[in-house]
């Protein structure tokens, strides 16, 4: 997979780079393991899992949260378009199958 940049509110970047200043990173990688390097998918799902357990969560794959994510995202009134390039979808009708499921 490639690098994405998503589309995110000005306030929250602007937390997010108070919190990398912080830990005293300089841009770069925003997700990344504890030595600094890039995540992959097989340490996220671990993470998932492990966050889950402890909050007493019913276990969920990666797939369901993109879902989740979507139907909120399209709940709250956020654009289709915006939601399409949140999720990376190669076209709108892909998006617009999460659209179907808050209707």
């Amino acid at each position: 997979r490639s690098a994405a940049t998503l589309p995110l509110p000005r306030a929250l970047c602007d937390r997010l780079l108070d919190h990398l200043a912080a830990q005293g990173i300089a841009g770069g990688l925003l997700f990344r393991t504890a030595s600094g390097r890039p995540v992959d998918r097989s340490w996220y799902a671990r993470k998932l899992r492990t966050c889950l357990a402890v909050a007493g969560l019913p276990s969920v794959g990666t797939h369901g949260l993109r879902r989740s994510a979507a139907s909120a995202l399209l709940a709250a009134g956020v654009a289709p378009q915006v939601v399409r390039d949140v999720l990376r979808h190669a076209n709108l009708a892909q998006t617009n199958t999460y659209s179907k499921s808050i209707s």
